[in-house]
C-alpha cells in the first residue's frame, strides 16, 4: 500500500512588492506542486469578474530547476493550461464578495505526471538543495492586489517512479510574416505541445500569429500537415472539456434599482472569447497522445531534427511548450 504526504513547502509567504522567490523543494518523490495565490480586489466588482486564469497573471514566470537546469518553465497562465490539458482540472477562483477588498484565491497545480498521485510517473527522490522552485511575482495585476502565496507538495514516500514530465517554454518573435521554423527538443517522447499566439482571429480580421503549421521529422511531414489555427484551437477546447466556456459564467442584477423579492437576474454572461474574462483564445494544442495510452507519442529518439514550420500573418510573439516524457534509467 502506497503512502502520500500533502505538506507545506512555503507557508503563506507575504508578497508586498514585485519579487523573485527561490524555494527549496522536498527530497522525496514529488507528484505535483500546488501554488495558492491569495489576492484582494482594489475596487468593487459590478459585472465581469477576474477569473482564476486572470489572477494567475501575478505569476509572470515559474521555473522548476534540478541541479540548476530548468525542467518546467512558463507563466502561471501557460502552466495552468498545461495542467488542465493533462487532466488536472481548471484553476477556478474562489471569490468571497464582489466588493473592494473582497478576497479571491486560486490554486495552480504543477504536475510531474499525467495523473497526480500516480506512483509510476513522478519526479524521483533528490538530495537537499538540488531541487528548487523559482517564482517571478507581480504583486499587482489589474484590479487584483496579491497578498500572499502558499505552496504545498504532494510527496509519494514509497514510490519508485520510472518516468516524469518535463515542459519548458520556447519563445520566438519572427522577423517577418510568412513561414518560419521552431525546433522542438530531441531525444524524448513528446506527448503534446501548447501553442500561444499574440494575435488570433477576431471580427472581420482573421489574422493570426500562427495561421497554419506543419510538423517535420527529418524534413518529412508527420502528424500535422498544413493544419489551421482554428482547428488546433478547437483541439484545446475539446481537451479542456467545457472548462473554458464555463469559467466566467456569471449572472448580473441591477442592484441600483429598488429591492424586489425573488428578482430574476439577467441570463448567464460568459464574456467574449479572448476578452480579459476568457483568456484561452490565444492558445492551441498539438496532441500526440489523443488516446492517453502512449500509442501515438511523438518519438524523437535518433532524429536529426524535429521542427514546426509555422506560417504567420503577423510577426509577433509566440510560445511553444512541448510536454516531454522523461524515462528514468533503472527506474522502478
Amino acid at each position: 500500500m502506497g503512502r502520500y504526504l500533502r505538506a507545506p513547502i512555503d507557508v503563506e509567504r507575504a508578497v508586498t512588492a514585485d519579487a523573485t522567490l527561490q524555494i527549496d523543494l522536498p527530497v522525496n518523490p514529488l507528484s505535483a506542486i500546488k501554488i495558492t495565490l491569495d489576492s484582494l480586489d482594489s475596487a468593487a466588482v459590478t459585472a465581469q469578474r477576474a477569473t482564476g486564469l486572470n489572477i494567475l497573471e501575478h505569476l509572470t514566470n515559474v521555473d522548476v530547476q534540478f541541479k540548476g537546469s530548468s525542467i518546467i518553465t512558463g507563466s502561471g497562465q501557460d502552466l495552468a493550461l498545461i495542467s488542465a490539458l493533462l487532466g488536472n482540472g481548471w484553476p477556478d477562483a474562489d471569490r468571497t464578495v464582489d466588493a473592494a477588498s473582497g478576497r479571491s484565491r486560486v490554486t495552480l497545480t504543477i504536475p510531474f505526471s499525467r495523473r497526480v498521485y500516480w506512483a509510476k510517473e513522478a519526479f524521483p527522490a533528490t538530495r537537499r538543495g538540488e531541487f528548487r522552485l523559482i517564482l517571478t511575482v507581480d504583486d499587482i495585476f489589474g484590479t487584483q492586489d496579491l497578498q500572499n502565496l502558499h505552496i504545498e507538495g504532494i510527496e509519494l514516500h514509497d514510490a519508485t517512479p520510472t518516468q516524469w514530465l518535463k515542459y519548458t517554454t520556447i519563445s520566438k518573435t519572427p522577423t517577418a510574416t510568412g513561414d518560419h521554423e521552431v525546433d522542438l527538443p530531441i531525444g524524448n517522447p513528446i506527448l503534446g505541445a501548447l501553442l500561444f499566439g499574440t494575435t488570433f482571429p477576431t471580427g472581420a480580421a482573421a489574422t493570426a500569429s500562427i495561421r497554419r503549421l506543419k510538423l517535420k521529422l527529418d524534413n518529412v511531414e508527420q502528424y500535422f500537415n498544413d493544419t489551421r489555427w482554428a482547428s488546433l484551437h478547437s483541439d484545446l477546447l475539446f481537451r479542456l472539456q467545457g472548462f473554458a466556456s464555463g469559467m466566467s459564467h456569471v449572472h448580473e442584477e441591477n442592484r441600483a434599482a429598488a429591492y424586489a423579492a425573488n428578482v430574476q437576474t439577467n441570463p448567464a454572461n460568459t464574456g467574449a472569447l479572448g476578452s480579459v474574462i476568457d483568456g484561452v483564445a490565444q492558445y492551441a494544442y498539438l496532441d500526440f497522445d489523443p488516446l492517453t495510452d502512449d500509442s501515438y507519442m511523438l518519438d524523437t529518439e535518433g532524429r536529426g531534427r524535429v521542427n514546426l514550420q509555422i506560417n504567420a500573418d503577423v510577426a509577433d510573439a509566440i510560445r511553444v511548450l512541448p510536454i516531454e516524457l522523461i524515462r528514468i534509467p533503472g527506474g522502478g
